[in-house]
């Protein structure tokens, strides 16, 4: 029996999708945050790469949390992670 293996993950779709993680922040009404869920089906859908792998998403975002880009707060009554644009993403985002 053979498994079917995986493409690699494109290394360049993967630096892409580190500004569209502060993009989907950025459409957010101001003081909303966004579930990973959201993020994910933003970029996928709204913005179009549906080709995008749940572990290149991930390492967008940590890659934009490593820099203090984006942050989150864990809210216990929905019992899930929402992110948000730290102040030093807004400012590289060039949001006042």
């Amino acid at each position: 029996m053979t498994t079917k293996k995986q493409p690699p993950a494109d290394p360049n779709l993967t630096i892409l999708l580190r500004g569209k993680v502060r993009d989907v922040m950025t459409a957010l009404p101001p003081g909303r945050k966004a579930t990973r869920a959201m993020i994910d089906d933003a970029i996928r859908v709204v913005f179009g790469y549906s080709d995008a792998k749940d572990d290149q998403i991930s390492a967008a975002i940590e890659w934009n949390h490593e820099r203090n880009l984006i942050d989150y707060h864990y809210n216990h009554d929905a019992d899930r992670d929402e992110w948000f644009l730290t102040e030093r993403g807004k400012a590289k985002e060039g949001i006042k």
